[in-house]
């Protein structure tokens, strides 16, 4: 058996589905909701047969390269 945990990152995630988001509604589809739980657990197979899901870790840096832009932004994320 192999125990699986996922780190997902939390400013790329929210990243990335944003661009999705925006490039299927371009094609005339949406999107709503991501189940995160879904997705970890639909990808042990390809870690192997015998992978189990022992957890999932969601974490966020903050994003300090924005301070210049905007000053409040630590404040809003945390």
């Amino acid at each position: 058996m192999s125990r699986t945990i996922f780190l997902i990152d939390g400013f790329n995630v929210y990243h990335s589905l944003k661009q999705a988001s925006m490039d299927l509604r371009l094609a005339g589809r949406g999107t709503r909701w991501l189940n995160l739980n879904e997705l970890c657990r639909t990808s042990l197979s390809s870690i192997g047969a015998a992978a189990t899901l022992e957890g999932i870790i969601y974490f966020s840096a903050y994003a300090k390269h924005r301070i210049p832009m905007d000053a409040d932004v630590i404040n809003r994320h945390k």
